[in-house]
């Protein structure tokens, strides 16, 4: 019997280390150090160069078992020195915190030129990463919004302008920590010019009618001339604007009204015919013209006059209707061209539900407002290559659809031949023959009633509609009366054996 016994152990050395960090946001900058040890619940000392480090606002000391951390806040040059960890008669030593280096512009902002209404990039590299900067326009604080973005990507900053308008033109600094940089930004302006021009018009006397044109700029001014002598604002002549849309309205036409009207911004010009025609003259005769060919009346082109009014009706327009028409009245002529928009492909009869028998046959029938279309048709959402017809129908037509339902109704299997009795004699081979009305369907035989099983001299076959009971080198026991049952249905017959 073995007697008590120990085992001395020995202690684990103590294992020490000691990290430093910065850390800094918009609110202040701090050091972090971080000491490891591989024991837990040591009493650990801080010191900054000879002084016993207190825990306060300034110096914040955590104890996290193994880790223990010292956090100066809002550093500043007094917090520059030698600082240690000390536990018990072990001392760390080795981390100074020394003042950073002060920060450096490395890519100053550059000056530069744009054209009114151009983006403009400002962009500027420092030697510190992911730092607030702030942003003036001629000394005053940049207003960021849509159009004036500031962002910032580890070192660099960017002040993008978008849209830059006249005003954009002036002196931007970045300012960042206490450092800055400056660039100019000269915007060039931009000439008026117009976007919508005026249209040839004709009026009856005693009408009004509006010119209407569309400008480059807001704050552009346009000067309206008629026959190049200026239009005056009047009661005959009323002048509008609306941001950049400017209009000439003349009232009360006269036929000495007609002539050439121009609009002037900048030293662009656009201009436009008025005719006035004189007072109308009631049942003149007019003739019709497409395309400088006469035109009758008929069902698709309908002409017709009622007093001084005189219309030409197009029932049912076409794209061959597309053309310039011209009614003319005397020495009198009026033009104007049709564009026949062509009209996007619908189905106009949609296909509908449908249900059925099974072995019927189903059409599914659409209309649309195109001849000769391709379409493709899928079910439940797939091509038409599935077998089971029980499902929902699409028909596609160049974007268009439509979908129905087809529900078949199944048919009960049947019988379209009758097995027949039949005589034998022993060792010979017997077949029994019944024909269904659907392929494949499950028929259960019975002998005398009860289930037959095959085996190797007892064989049953399906041949799609028809079904065989073969049994071979027939034996006395063989005799019986064998049946064929369906769901539904059951035939049987009588099998007598001579030996």
């Amino acid at each position: 019997m073995l007697g008590p016994f120990t085992t001395p152990f020995s202690e684990v050395p103590l294992r020490m280390t000691l990290t430093l960090a910065r850390e800094g946001s918009e609110v202040e900058r701090r050091a972090v150090f971080t000491c490891m040890l591989s024991k837990i619940d040591l009493r650990v000392s801080w010191f900054k160069d000879e002084d016993k480090l207190q825990a306060s606002s300034k110096h914040e000391l955590v104890d996290m078992g193994r880790m223990h951390k010292l956090i100066v806040h809002d550093l500043c040059p007094a917090d520059y020195a030698d600082y240690q960890v000390v536990i018990g008669s072990r001392r760390l030593t080795g981390r100074r915190l020394l003042e950073e280096a002060p920060l450096e512009f490395t890519i100053p902002l550059t000056e530069q030129t744009c054209k009114e209404g151009d983006t403009v990039i400002f962009k500027c590299e420092v030697t510190e990463s992911d730092l607030p900067a702030t942003w003036f326009k001629d000394g005053v604080e940049v207003s960021l919004s849509d159009l004036v973005i500031a962002s910032v990507d580890g070192k660099t900053h960017t002040l993008t302008i978008k849209d830059a308008p006249l005003d954009a033109d002036a002196e931007y600094t970045v300012k960042i920590k206490d450092k800055e940089s400056k660039a100019r930004l000269h915007v060039q302006e931009v000439e008026a010019n117009f976007t919508l021009p005026l249209s040839d018009t004709t009026a009856q006397a005693h009408e009004s009618v509006t010119f209407t044109c569309e400008v480059t700029k807001d704050d552009a001014d346009v000067q309206w001339l008629m026959n190049n002598e200026e239009v005056t604002p009047s009661n005959k002549f009323k002048v509008a604007k609306e941001g950049r849309k400017h209009s000439l309205t003349v009232v009360d036409l006269q036929p000495e009204d007609s002539g050439e009207f121009t609009a002037r911004v900048g030293g662009n010009d656009t201009s436009a015919s008025l005719t006035v025609s004189g007072v109308n003259m009631p049942n003149v005769t007019a003739t019709w013209y497409k395309e400088g060919m006469p035109i009758t009346s008929s069902d698709k082109c309908v002409l017709a006059v009622d007093g001084d009014t005189h219309t030409l009706t197009l029932p049912q327009a076409d794209l061959e209707d597309e053309a310039e028409y011209t009614i003319t009245l005397g020495d009198k002529t009026s033009k104007a061209l049709l564009l026949v928009e062509e009209a996007p492909l619908c189905i106009t009869q949609p296909i509908q539900d449908t249900e059925c028998l099974e072995g019927e046959t189903v059409s599914f029938v659409c209309e649309c407002n195109k001849e000769n279309v391709p379409a493709m048709w899928l079910k439940d959402f797939y091509g038409l290559w599935t077998v089971e017809h029980d499902a929902e129908f699409i028909v596609k037509i160049n974007g268009c659809e439509s979908k129905a339902r087809l529900r078949v109704d199944e048919v009960a299997a049947e019988f379209t031949a009758t097995l027949k009795d039949v005589e034998g004699r022993e060792g010979q081979d017997i077949e029994l023959e019944c024909i269904l009305n659907k392929p494949d369907v499950k028929v259960r035989w019975l002998k005398n009633k009860k289930p037959l099983t095959p085996s190797d001299r007892i064989k049953i076959v399906c041949d799609r509609y028809r079904h065989y009971l073969r049994i071979m080198d027939t034996i006395p026991e063989d005799e019986g009366e064998y049946t064929a049952v369906l769901p539904s249905k059951r035939e049987s017959t009588n099998k007598n054996e001579k030996k």
